[in-house]
């Protein structure tokens, strides 16, 4: 028998498709379909990113298409008996291991254990016993395969969720602080199966402005020759930005200079634009978990130093690089509200 026979599905990796030179076809959030191309991907990251060009009546304008595609992307990834994580690319198998899951009815129970380890974690920070590594090890592979294929696809939507609500929450800073929403969309995956529900085999994603500068964390060689004064504006503003984004009532899970982008202004001024809220939480929702405490959300803000992610952070890799202290200011997020106990 030829090796091309029996070759298991386990090696075809599913091919990346977000490249330069192709266009997809999206749906916007009223049912709208329309194309764009593709002109260039950034390196990866937890979520494909490209840029595209948008076609608007018979202009062309570029934006930023992130899409939540649980195919790819550094959330794939298998933990080890001696605790590292390897990557686990989507591959043939995975996918019929996933729409067997799915057919046989097992799906829905994975996601609501999924759901409630995550709700344990917001009411009471409480982590939920995860499975027995032994066990887990004596699973059939095509078992693991389909539970680790949900488990991309809660995280993935999760991330996708919070950054749409982020976004319609930071509305004021749109255009400003962050970058201008234009739309959710959906993809269709070419896998999807009729029998099975299609949203399982949809990519959300959202179109948002692309915004043209440096990582926030590159300040030095990007701006060698300072001065330091402009290096302590740069980040005083990243610093202050992000005390504005928690008094919005948005709390983030991954504030770093390596999600925030200076730009120059026409004036030869500089702004901080902040990008990927995927690991955002509102305050309704904390609220909504804590009816009993009305200061939670405040209290996460303080405890959780979104502002000192950036500003300590900057101000200590500036010295190290340079010798140079920068004076930053820290505003206390919510004056007279201490983190929590």
């Amino acid at each position: 028998m030829s090796s091309d026979v029996t070759k298991s599905l386990e090696q075809v990796y599913t091919p990346y498709p977000y490249h330069p030179g192709h266009s997809i076809t999206l749906r916007d959030s009223n049912g709208n379909e329309f194309s764009v191309d593709i002109i260039h991907e950034y390196s990866f990251t937890i979520s494909p990113a490209v840029v595209v060009n948008l076609h608007e009546d018979g202009a062309i304008r570029e934006a930023v298409l992130k899409l939540y595609d649980r195919r790819f992307g550094e959330l794939r990834k298998r933990r080890e008996p001696d605790g590292r994580r390897r990557p686990q690319p989507h591959t043939e198998e995975s996918e019929a291991a996933f729409q067997d899951f799915a057919r046989s009815g097992m799906l829905g129970p994975v996601l609501d254990r999924l759901r409630h380890a995550d709700l344990m974690w917001d009411l009471y920070r409480q982590v939920c016993t995860p499975p027995d590594e032994e066990d887990e090890e004596m699973k059939p592979e095509r078992e693991r395969l389909a539970e680790e294929e949900a488990e991309f696809y809660y995280k993935i939507q999760k991330r996708y969720t919070r950054e749409v609500r982020a976004y319609g929450k930071l509305k004021c800073l749109q255009g400003r602080g962050i970058p201008r929403f234009f739309t959710a969309v959906t993809l269709q995956m070419p896998s999807a199966p009729p029998d099975l529900e299609l949203h399982y085999f949809q990519v959300p994603g959202i179109l948002i402005e692309k915004i043209n500068g440096f990582n926030l964390s590159n300040l030095v060689t990007e701006m060698p020759a300072g001065p330091p004064d402009l290096w302590a504006e740069i980040v005083q503003k990243a610093t202050d930005l992000a005390v504005e984004i928690n008094r919005a009532g948005v709390l983030d899970g991954d504030s770093q200079p390596r999600n925030a982008l200076v730009t120059r202004r026409e004036d030869n001024t500089h702004q901080v634009c902040r990008i990927d809220f995927g690991e955002a939480s509102l305050e309704s929702d904390l609220k909504f978990r804590r009816e009993d405490e009305p200061d939670y959300f405040k209290q996460c803000a303080a405890t959780s130093s979104n502002p000192d992610a950036l500003g300590l952070v900057m101000a200590a890799k500036v010295k190290r690089l340079t010798g140079v202290e920068l004076d930053i200011v820290f505003d206390e997020i919510f004056p007279g509200i201490d983190g929590l106990p």
